[in-house]
């Protein structure tokens, strides 16, 4: 995920150097597309992304605190 975090850099020099309206979309899109990058990323490393296969604490409370910040 940090490498696909890099996103955020491409949309802060896309920002810089595009028309506001061009800049917002290009947010968006870098924005939406750091998650999908990071599960394509994992899968060629071979790593679990999601934590399919461990039955984690941690990961759960994770994964319930996004939940719950996304329903707010």
């Amino acid at each position: 995920m940090p490498i696909a975090g890099t996103l955020w850099s491409v949309a802060g020099i896309l920002g810089a150097i595009l028309p506001v309206d061009s800049a917002s979309i290009a947010l968006f899109f870098c924005t939406g597309f750091i998650f999908p990058l990071g599960l394509l990323i994992a899968r060629l490393t071979g790593e679990d992304l999601l934590g399919t296969k461990s039955n984690n604490e941690l990961d759960r409370l994770f994964g319930l605190t996004i939940l719950m910040a996304n329903l707010v």
